[in-house]
């Protein structure tokens, strides 16, 4: 951010989540995958079409599609979600600058990390992790765990089933010497677009 330049969306979202959020350093090889469907349509063409055309990935504020509930307005379902896990700094964005779904693949699956979204993916390059921020679980279900990269203790969480207010660390590299888990519920990402 330039001095005496007012902060961006993006920036108000990952200092409100960094906040909230506890651990150690995410390892910078896991990856963050986006799964979508490749065979829906997207403002009535086949999403792929439409990705080409974008030349990037957008928010459900702009295609108007998701897996879930279509609640991407002001007000709906998904603005109230984001309203409340970013401390509003998205209320006012356009939907080009809204977030982007996707989840942390800390199981290594070929599929990605959220298959129930759609059965191709796309893998992000590690340098998006320090504009990603992370909760558990489902944004919908109204989470109060959160994560960003450098302070990322979701994925023991997840495997042990637990939220941060019943968690204790057994030892400082917890996060990093974590056993593969039989876990159903992923780490959800939230990966703002850069502006």
């Amino acid at each position: 951010m330039a001095a005496g330049a007012l902060p961006t969306p993006l920036e108000r979202a990952l200092r409100h989540v960094a906040a909230m959020s506890a651990g150690q350093a995410l390892d910078a090889q896991v990856p963050v995958t986006l799964n979508f469907h490749p065979d829906r349509l997207a403002r009535g063409r086949p999403i792929l079409d439409q990705l080409a055309t974008d030349g990037c990935y957008l928010s459900q504020f702009v295609t108007g599609t998701s897996n879930g509930g279509l609640t991407a307005y002001p007000g709906g379902d998904r603005w109230r979600w984001e309203s409340r896990i970013f401390g509003g700094a998205y209320d006012e964005a356009p939907g080009r600058d809204r977030p982007v779904y996707g989840a942390l693949n800390f199981r290594g699956k070929p599929a990605g990390g959220a298959q129930r979204f759609g059965s191709a993916h796309f893998r992000l390059v590690p340098r998006v992790l320090a504009r990603t921020t992370f909760c558990y679980p489902d944004s919908f279900l109204e989470p109060s765990d959160f994560g960003v990269a450098s302070a990322m203790a979701l994925i023991v969480l997840v495997t042990a089933g637990r939220s941060m207010s019943t968690w204790v660390p057994r030892s400082p590299s917890a996060v990093s010497s974590i056993p593969g888990s039989s876990a159903r519920r992923n780490v959800l990402v939230v990966t703002p677009r850069r502006t």
